[in-house]
């Protein structure tokens, strides 16, 4: 009997939510703060795109939050979501390791959020929402189980994070 093993690779994510079989496995990483840091620190250390992109949603959202508890779940939710993204796509492409164009991306949601921070953020959510709904209840299953209170708020950093990557805030 084999208990541990890998999540199926997911090639369309994030513009296509993950199955049900990877939605099973990666609930029981996500419950384990320790998995989720680590994942995340991977996703951090091979992708430009995520390591740029967090940094700068921090720094938005540090603004608008303080260094408060719901400023903890934002991040976490955008640690949470890149871990997702690297774990479900080993093989992450151009995007992540080019710079220009991922600092493109990030400056059109930065852009967003000097702008109308909660629009930007509602939108990015309503679009997380309705695109990939097992990611969303993954990620507010380990953000409940961490930031009790908070969990929406790391639904909106994973939602910016995502839109730092597939750039539908543009469109």
């Amino acid at each position: 009997m084999k208990l541990i093993r890998g999540v199926e690779s997911q090639s369309g994510f994030p513009s296509e939510d993950i199955s049900d079989e990877a939605a099973a496995m990666l609930e029981l990483y996500l419950l384990n703060r320790e998995y989720v840091d680590s994942f995340h620190r991977s996703a951090e250390m091979i992708s430009f795109l995520y390591r740029l992109g967090h940094e700068t949603l921090n720094l938005a959202a540090n603004q608008k939050l303080g260094g408060s508890e719901r400023f903890a779940a934002f991040s976490h939710g955008i640690g949470t979501f890149e871990a997702i993204s690297s774990l479900v796509r080993p093989q992450l492409g151009d995007l992540h390791t080019d710079r220009e164009e991922s600092v493109q991306r990030i400056m059109v949601v930065q852009g967003g959020l000097s702008g109308d921070f909660i629009g930007t953020v509602t939108d990015a959510k309503d679009k997380l929402r309705q695109d990939l709904p097992r990611t969303t209840q993954l990620i507010g299953e380990s953000a409940a189980r961490f930031y009790c209170n908070h969990a929406d708020y790391a639904l909106s950093g994973a939602a910016l994070a995502r839109e730092v990557e597939v750039g539908t805030l543009a469109n």
